[in-house]
Order: C-alpha cells, then sequence, then structure tokens
C-alpha cells in the first residue's frame, strides 16, 4: 500500500508540474502516451521499490537527479561529468542518488562498493533495469568491479 501511494504521488504531481513525456518522433498521439507513461510509471514504481528496500536495509538515500535536459546534458559532457549525449535522464527513465549508511545515524559515503547492494537489488526488480556501477565493466568482471556511475538507476525504454 505504501509503494502505490509513492507511486501515486510521483505521478500525480508529474502531470500537475507539467513534467513532459520525452520526445520520440516516430511515435504520435495516443501510441506515445502509452509507451512513455508505461516506461515511466514502471520506473517510478521500482524507484519506489529500491527506497523501500533501502531504508529496510539500514540504507539511507536523497536524490541527486533525475530528469535533466539536452542542454544540461550537453553542457555535463562538456564537463565530463558523463559519457554520454544520450541518457536515460532526458527520458525519465533515470535517477541519480546520494547513499547514506550507518548504525543509529546515517553517514554519506561515496565509495563505490557501497552501492553494490542496491544495484544488484535494483537489477532484480525487472529485466530493464541497469546499474550505474556496471557501466565500464565488462559482464564476466561485475563481481569483482564496479564501474563509473554508482548513484546511477535506470530503465531501458522498450
Amino acid at each position: 500500500m505504501k509503494l502505490l501511494l509513492i507511486v501515486g504521488i510521483v505521478v500525480i504531481a508529474g502531470l500537475f508540474f507539467g513534467y513532459g513525456l520525452g520526445n520520440n518522433d516516430e511515435l504520435t498521439g495516443n501510441e506515445l502516451i502509452k509507451v512513455y507513461l508505461s516506461n515511466q510509471v514502471e520506473f517510478t514504481y521500482d524507484v519506489s521499490r529500491l527506497i523501500d528496500w533501502a531504508y529496510d536495509n539500514g540504507y539511507g538515500l536523497s536524490f541527486g537527479e533525475a530528469w535533466r535536459s539536452q542542454e544540461t546534458q550537453e553542457i555535463y559532457y562538456e564537463q565530463g561529468k558523463t559519457k554520454t549525449l544520450n541518457s536515460k535522464h532526458k527520458e525519465r527513465l533515470a535517477v541519480d542518488f546520494n547513499l547514506f549508511i550507518g548504525d543509529g545515524y546515517f553517514k554519506y559515503t561515496d565509495n563505490p562498493e557501497d552501492y553494490r547492494p542496491l544495484g544488484e537489488y535494483w537489477e532484480s526488480l525487472r529485466k530493464g533495469n541497469k546499474w550505474g556501477g556496471r557501466f565500464g565493466v565488462k559482464k564476466e568482471d561485475y563481481d569483482k568491479e564496479v564501474g563509473w556511475d554508482t548513484g546511477h538507476f535506470e530503465r531501458k525504454g522498450e
């Protein structure tokens, strides 16, 4: 019930504040709305499950960034803050989290390995979910290495 409430609030807030559905020149009208809403609603639902799981397992999270414009993506690319111009953030299918851990109080951590349990849980939720801790790592090395964007969680569009 708590998860459904979170998803509902996020979806309603997105519609209220006028967040668009992204761009896709191949689809129009109802097809476009159906595809984007389906992907975005499923993504938002999985984000709520990740947040719930994190707190149930002794982690704290704060939001980094979710949606970003093409202009912002280009600036980040030029500054070396991202390695792509085609981010899932532009489609509202990615979110960055800051991670906090601790006993009795939360302390910020930027240790990439601390994100691993969250990343593995994220990928277990749905086939299309990908954790940024995989970026730049060969699949056969997933259990030994962590990639360059550990606070990033995305869903591949269908």
